[in-house]
Formats: C-alpha cells, structure tokens, sequence
C-alpha cells in the first residue's frame, strides 16, 4: 500500500529551518511564511498565507505585507509548499508504538475506537501534559456490546439498567464518546444514546444485529463502516429476501457451505440496491446529522483497484529499520505463532478475499461500485463522512489514512471535501471544533505543511515536509531506539493451566507515580461471569511485576498484598498474578496495574 518513498514521510523541517526538537517548549512567536493555505474550511486557498502563532494558539492569518510580525519571532519560509490543517485520524486502535508512525503522516489528533480503557485515559494524559511523544489523544474507552457479546473484545451488557452503570462510569472516567458494537440491540441503545447525550456525548456504532435505520431513528451519531446502511436502503420486501439469501456469511454459521471469512459489510449484496432508494436513507441521515466513517481501505481492501499500489507503499514504509521497535501480533499462545504486522498488513484481513470465488469476487466487486455510489451522493447531499483506518490489525496506521483519503477522492468526492473531511468535519464529530481542525485566529496550532498540491491531487497529503502539533515543530523521524514508556497491556491472554482461568480485577486500577506503598486488593471474577473460572487458596500469593508479595487471603474471591513504594515508584505498565504453589498449581492470568504520569 505505498507510492510514496518513507523519505516522503521524513522529511524533515530542516527544509525550512533548524526545527526546534519535539517536546521542548515553543518559541514565543512562530511565523508561516509563504505557502498556499488550505485552511480546512472549505473556502479558496489563500496564496502567500502568513500565519503567526504565540504559544500554543494561532493568532493571525493574513497574507504577506500585510500584518507586522511579532519582534523576535521564528520564521518558517512556505514558498511553493501548502499548509493545512494538522490531520484527524477517526478510527484508531491505539498501540504504545504507533505514535512516531502517525505524528509521521500529518496526524496530530485521533479519535480511538476502542482500547483498554484505564490504558488509553493514561495515555491521554501522559500525552497531554508532554510525557509521551504522540498525537492528541480522544478515546470511547471500551466497545459496548450487547447480551452475548464477546466479554474479551468489548464489555458485554445483558440490560437496559445495567447499561446505564456502565455508561455513567465510563463519563465518570473521562472518555469523549462511546462506541457500540455488533450484538447491541435497541432496548440497550436507547438507555446508552440518552446517557451519552446528555453527558454532551457523541455515540456511534458498529452495527451488527441493529439495522442503520433502527440505529438513526434511536439517535446514533457516528455509523463505522457503512454497517447496516444497505440493508436500510432496501424497501421491498422481495429484495430483502434476495438480499440476506446472496449475503456472504462473514462469521461461521453452522453448516453454511457458503462461509468464507470477509469484512463486514463487504459481505453484504450492495448491488441489490436500487440508486433510486438511496436518496431517501441519505436524506434521513442528513436530516439526523449522522456522520459517517468509511474505512474502505480496511473494510473493501481485498477489491479496491489500488491494492498493489498501496500493499508497494506499505512494504516501503515498514521495511524501514528504524521501525525495527514494532513487535510482531502476540496471541500469547504456544499453539498460535506470532506475525510480523507487514505480513498482517499486506494481506487482506480478513483473509477470506483471496478465497472468493470468481462469482463471488465480482458481486463484491460490484458491490463495491455500488457503495462508492453511496458514498458520493450521501456528501453531495450534505452528508459528513470521517476519514479513518482502522489499524492495527485490518488497517494499515498512517499511510491507510492517506489511502482512505484517496478512495474518498477516487468515490467523485472532491479533494477539497476529502481535506475538510479530514480536519474540520471530525474536529465536529469529537465536539472541538472550536480548538481543531481548521486554521484559524484563536485554534490550537497543529498544522501540516506540503510539497506538493493536494488540491491538484490528493496524493499529495503524503508528502509532508513539517508536522506542528501545539506550535511545536515535531521531528518526524523515526527513531529507533523509541520507546513509550506506558505500554499497551495485552488484551488476549488464552492460558491452559488451572489456575490460569482466574480472571483477576484489581481495586485500585489506576494509581500516579510515587503513590505507594499501598494495599493492592487482588479480586477473581466469579464463575458465573467467566465460565471456568477459578478461586483462590489460603497459600495463594499475589505477584507484582514477578515480585511475590506478602498476602492475606481474606476469602476464595480474594487476596489483599502489600505493594512497597519503589514498586510503584515510576510510571508503567505492572503486571500482578496470583499463584497457588505446589503440584496442582500455576500462575493466573495477568491483570495490570497502570502507574501514571503525576
């Protein structure tokens, strides 16, 4: 997935000067000077720009000899190069190594799409005050899901009632959004939709079980990959038939001789639907004001046109050595081997694209076509879509941002819709755009600067010569030896021996650096939440980043350890478990107490 060279991506700010190194404090005054600006907003680029920035903020956009600089301010000569606003990636699965690679390709902002959610919030946080090198940072915490949703994969609600505690804790907590997933269904929806709004949140969906149209009429915000839209653009009750009859089973159901596994919804007929029928779904959503995150790069990979142009692109990129420090995917089981990401990434995910018969690829094919269609008149009526990836393990981080521009573009959206899709639109979505997303008097300084028009054509959001995230000039190498210093806790941990069928839960979850010593209280989920599960012993022991503690067993659900202070001393990802010795026993699943940034 690659036509430009990774030096496209590196090109340092050493083009237009010495570039102050990232995370030290900005000069008092910066000035852009030159340059074509394309601000954001949709409204005609703005030859020999000049935009002054003070701090974090921007103060004035003008145009040359026009405004007096401040005295003593930085120049940054633009001639010939285009400045845009710094780049809103909608749909991130946010990894510890993923930061340099994004902040790279024009990203300064990203809206994560579902994460371990004590996990993200620190990595909020730690971002936000300077800790960590990365793009801003909003986040919907987990996935929710519906009764016998996936308990590893997203938190699985089983009512009405139960969905408001949950939502009320996550607002609580600090997330910006919520997110639903698949199994989700209407009764629970409606209780999430009116938690969230009134909390000034916005909620979108990955719908499964819920058509788009029960989802709209319930309030949703935000529809993820076009799921459930063809299915409510079909009226006639023939069609309907016809439709869930030529469906390519995405997930294995029973004896089904048609299964082969495809993203969601490329599995659904799209060429069933009528042109004539979509007007009146667009103009709903419009009505509704629902967004819409495409991901076609993600979702139609395995028959978009550009596939071996933008797989070239990819092996170009992640070859390089400096990204040496990405670790293969880990299944944390013996029996699954490990992959390098590139493997994962240069081939369609899931597999099953290459496996589709010639029938079967040419419905999807023409599906495709078909949703392309969609997508045009939905932004030619108004509609908003929000550019997104969704990496890592379908989508390709960076670079598929840019791929999932250019299929905007290659739909009949026009490259000024796609670049204020980009920016301001999702600056909307995440309710700041009145800090983000277009470049403006008074807006925090991210910006991007070009070589090359991406007006004239898209492709050129790629050839980025400076990324500013908070009027700091970012140094957009790759370095080697990066490392962030909060990594991701695994979110998959399969384990066979007994006592790893524990599921532990820690009180606290979250603790700041220097906060011991303290009273760690060690918690099994009870076996009728997590089948096979298990409980402690009165010899049980509580161990800290492989550190036996001194515990108390105060019953079979739970053990209390004493954690020194230096254990905690400095911010980090910990692993705690809880062993039973002797013959019959083992180590239990890690949790993970997260040490954050004071």
């Amino acid at each position: 997935m690659k036509r430009s060279k990774a030096g496209l991506f590196i090109a340092a700010s050493l083009l237009f000067l010495t570039a102050p190194k990232a995370w030290t404090a900005s000069a008092q005054s910066i000035v852009i000077e030159g340059g074509t600006l394309i601000d954001g907003t949709g409204k005609p680029p703005l030859s020999d720009a000049v935009v002054i920035i003070e701090g974090n903020k921007i103060k004035t956009v003008s145009q040359k000899g026009k405004t007096p600089y401040p005295a003593g301010a930085q120049i940054i000569p633009a001639d010939g190069k285009f400045i845009l606003p710094g780049f809103v990636d909608m749909h991130i699965h946010y990894y510890h190594w993923l930061p340099e690679i994004l902040l790279a390709h024009g990203i300064t902002t990203i809206l994560d799409l579902g994460n371990v959610t004590d996990w993200i919030l620190a990595q909020k946080e730690a971002v936000a005050k300077g800790k960590v090198k990365g793009p801003r940072i909003f986040t919907v915490g987990p996935v929710i899901d519906g009764p016998s949703g996936d308990r590893e994969r997203a938190v699985s609600l089983a009512s009405p009632e139960e969905a408001r505690t949950v939502v009320r804790e996550l607002i609580r907590k600090g997330v910006d959004g919520l997110k639903v997933y698949q199994n989700m269904t209407s009764d629970i929806f409606k209780v999430i939709v009116e938690e969230g709004h009134k909390a000034g949140l916005p909620v979108g969906g990955h719908l499964k079980k819920m058509s788009a149209r029960e989802a709209v009429d319930a309030g949703i915000d935000l529809i993820i990959h076009c799921a459930g839209i063809a299915v409510s653009m079909i009226r006639d009750q023939d069609k309907l038939e016809r439709f869930r009859r030529e469906r390519i089973p995405y997930l294995p159901s029973g004896e089904d001789p048609h299964y082969v596994w495809i993203s969601y919804p490329a599995s659904d007929p799209w060429y069933l639907v009528d042109p004539a029928d979509m007007d009146e779904f667009i103009g709903l959503l419009v009505r509704k004001n629902v967004y819409i995150n495409p991901t076609a790069s993600s979702v139609w990979e395995g028959v978009v046109p550009r596939r071996a142009e933008f797989d070239k692109e990819v092996r170009e990129i992640f070859t390089n050595p400096a990204l040496s420090y990405i670790p293969p995917t880990s299944h944390h089981d013996p029996d699954i081997p490990d992959i390098s990401y590139l493997d994962l990434w240069l081939n369609p995910y899931p597999p099953g694209y290459d496996w589709l018969s010639d029938e079967e690829r040419d419905r999807v094919s023409r599906s495709y076509k078909r949703y392309q269609e969609f997508i045009k008149r939905f932004v030619d009526k108004g509609g908003k879509v929000l550019p997104g990836e969704d990496p890592v393990g379908s989508g390709t981080p960076g670079i598929g941002f840019h791929h999932e521009l250019q299929l905007l573009v290659d739909a009949g959206i026009a490259p000024m819709q796609a670049i204020v899709a980009a920016t301001k639109w999702s600056a909307e979505y995440i309710r700041k755009d009145q800090e983000l997303g277009t470049v403006e008097p008074g807006k925090l300084a991210d910006m991007v600067i070009l070589n090359g028009d991406p007006l004239k054509d898209i492709t050129n959001t790629k050839k980025i010569a400076l990324v500013m995230k908070d009027g700091r000039v970012l140094n957009i190498g790759y370095q080697p030896h990066f490392r962030n210093p909060l990594p991701r806790p695994p979110q998959f941990l399969p384990n066979r021996s007994q006592v790893a069928n524990l599921r532990l839960v820690l009180t606290p979850e979250v603790i700041a650096e220097t906060g011991g010593p303290l009273t760690l209280t060690v918690r099994s989920r009870p076996l009728a939440e997590v089948p096979g599960g298990g409980y402690f012993y009165r010899v049980s022991l509580v161990h800290f980043n492989g550190v036996a503690l001194p515990t108390k067993f105060v019953n079979a659900i739970e053990l209390q350890a004493e954690v020194p202070a230096e254990l905690v001393a400095k911010a980090g990802v910990y692993p705690v478990t809880a062993s039973l010795p002797g013959p019959l026993g083992g180590m239990s699943r890690p949790a993970y107490l997260i040490v954050k940034f004071k």
